[in-house]
């Protein structure tokens, strides 16, 4: 096999079987800490608030019994893409506030104080959402998963909104991209047996996409075909929405999400108060 073709190799880290506390949690619970914590971090404008947010998921993940490391690794191949959005945001840092400190300024490039703090916010941001974001999807069963949902976005069904539809078209994605992954594998062995170069590390962009043509038309095709099997067994089955559809196992909520709830409404109160305490000293208010 080709050299370059193994580091081509592409594996998701799903759910792991386990029997941690974070495994136990109410999967709805999961959902609803999830979005507080994305609320939290984009609206909240301060430092010191979104390292809350971020100390507290560092908290959960002993919880989960994995450890920092694996739910990092994922990452390695977007850091470039990350820090190319950080340098980015670290230079334009200025068109916010003319009044800010200058720190560097290099030819037309110049790195203010407002530009490291918002870079810094941003490294926060992130790590805060992706490191929750994987360690839910690692501790939380795919089926769970859409019962959570679908129990959340029940409501807006008196709004005449079509959430089993909605709701199906999430499970056919998250079933069918685990199914695109394995093809796309099988794909990526069957184009190298045949002489297919599929080097990622070429520097070249026209060179790289024209290499992975081999593995975007076959991708391609196979979708198609699997759309149109997909829609002869809906059709033959006379889906109707899942409407009045049950489940074996239903969710019920125990005192140990009731609490972690709780606690995530809390670390979002100190977010807050955090940020205004902070506000107050930087104008100057508690003085």
């Amino acid at each position: 096999m080709h050299k370059g073709s193994t580091y081509l190799q592409i594996r998701f880290r799903g759910y792991i079987p386990g029997n941690s506390t974070m495994h136990w949690i109410d999967p709805r619970i999961k959902l609803l800490m999830l979005l507080i914590v994305i609320i939290g971090s984009v609206v909240l404008n301060s430092i010191t608030s979104v390292l809350v947010l971020l100390v507290f998921v560092l908290v959960l993940i002993p919880l989960s019994g994995l450890k920092l490391r694996y739910i990092l690794s994922p990452l390695l191949p977007f850091i470039p893409f990350l820090l190319l959005v950080v340098v980015l945001r670290l230079v334009s840092g200025d068109s916010g506030d003319s009044n800010s400190k200058v720190i560097v300024r290099i030819w037309k490039i110049t790195i203010t104080e407002s530009g490291v703090l918002d870079s810094i916010l941003l490294i926060l941001r992130f790590f805060s959402i992706y490191n929750l974001f994987i360690l839910i999807v690692s501790t939380t069963r795919s089926e769970d998963f859409i019962k959570a949902v679908e129990s959340l976005m029940h409501p807006l069904q008196k709004l005449k909104i079509p959430v089993n539809e909605f709701i199906m078209v999430i499970n056919i994605a998250i079933r069918f991209f685990h199914i695109l992954l394995k093809e796309m594998n099988r794909v990526i062995k069957a184009q190298v047996s045949r002489g297919a170069d599929f080097n990622v590390r070429k520097i070249n962009f026209f060179k790289k996409l024209k290499s992975m043509m081999p593995l975007f038309i076959p991708l391609f095709v196979f979708s198609i075909e699997y759309t149109k099997v997909m829609t002869e067994v809906l059709v033959s089955r006379n889906y109707r929405g899942g409407r009045g559809r049950t489940y074996y196992r239903s969710l019920s909520l125990i005192k140990r999400d009731y609490i972690f709830m709780f606690l995530s409404l809390t670390v979002l109160g100190v977010s807050i108060a955090v940020k205004n305490i902070t506000d107050r000293i930087i104008t100057g208010a508690v003085f």
